[in-house]
């Protein structure tokens, strides 16, 4: 198959199907086979920490580079993690460009006065494929300090960038990546470079759920619902209760008592009883109520004796 006239990247990804290039992923031997890799790498203090005793970022670092076709302590020594996010160096990138056989060695075209904002340059290279000259982006220190690379600092105010001491070495670093995202994107694998994810810094994501979404159990989730509860009680309140003939339906008795008096209210406060009926107030009914058939018989007055038939003895 002819690819010579494809892209860069897409020649890659051609050869690489090709060569027969797999994933350490694809298969069960494959990947059993890269467990034991990984063990022999964890164990080795060549690594770069994160790769010590860690046997998962191994197996992760043995299909890059096996998918890159490149040594894996190469590939190791590239690959960093710059605030949880894996990031190639700058270094890495332009050696990979320099190696790969698809473009020759990377060169730096400049522009500007040195010392100012206009100074800057581009990475330019031949496509070995075609001779077609290719060409970078400019990155210049104007670029630097709208970017806020030129001035970045860590949380304590200290200064962190290399731009102002190092300004010519940080042009042709940015330049190089930027030559290798628009050209290598199969050396990059869309991972951003160290100093990009520097500059980016560590990234918080809001991880509260929508409202509809929370947990009946969280703070939030637990106020919103007394919230709805005591605007619901208001509303309620507030609205008129009518009958099914639409007229207003008075309150309660309770709502329309009449005010504690003071002698009451001190009576419950010292734990007194609660005072007796008025003199006046009706007898509460003794016995079972009536209508039951258990009330007990009526009262009757006895007959006045009648002395004038009474029999003597």
């Amino acid at each position: 198959m002819d690819n010579s006239n494809a892209l860069p990247a897409v020649r890659a990804v051609t050869t690489a199907i090709s060569t027969g290039i797999v994933s350490v992923f694809d298969s069960v031997e494959t990947f059993e086979t890269a467990q034991r890799m990984a063990k022999a790498l964890a164990s080795s203090d060549l690594v770069p920490k994160q790769y010590q005793n860690n046997l998962a970022n191994c197996i992760i670092l043995i299909d890059v580079a096996r998918r890159m076709r490149l040594p894996v302590l190469q590939v190791a020594s590239g690959l960093n993690v710059i605030h949880g996010r894996p990031s190639w160096s700058t270094q890495f990138i332009i050696s990979a460009i320099n190696s790969c056989g698809q473009f020759s060695p990377l060169r730096f075209e400049w522009r500007g006065t040195q010392g100012q904002d206009s100074w800057g340059c581009r990475a330019y290279a031949n496509d070995l494929a075609n001779g077609e000259v290719l060409r970078g982006p400019w990155v210049d220190i104007a670029m630097a300090k709208a970017e806020k690379w030129y001035d970045r600092k860590d949380k304590d105010g200290k200064q962190t960038s290399k731009w102002p001491t190092m300004p010519e070495q940080m042009l042709v670093y940015r330049a190089g990546a930027f030559f290798g995202r628009i050209y290598a994107g199969h050396i990059l694998s869309g991972m951003q470079t160290a100093e990009e994810s520097a500059d980016i810094g560590p990234q918080e994501v809001d991880i509260t759920p929508p409202r509809g979404e929370q947990s009946a159990n969280s703070p939030n989730a637990t106020a919103a619902i007394n919230a709805d509860i005591a605007s619901a009680s208001k509303r309620r309140r507030a609205a008129p209760t009518v009958d099914q003939s639409g007229e207003p339906v008075p309150p309660p008795a309770a709502a329309s008592a009449p005010p504690v008096t003071a002698p009451e209210a001190r009576s419950l406060a010292e734990g007194a009883e609660t005072p007796a009926p008025a003199p006046d107030a009706p007898a509460a009914p003794a016995g079972p109520p009536a209508g039951t058939g258990m009330e007990p018989a009526p009262h009757r007055q006895p007959d006045a004796p009648d002395l004038d038939n009474a029999e003597f003895f």
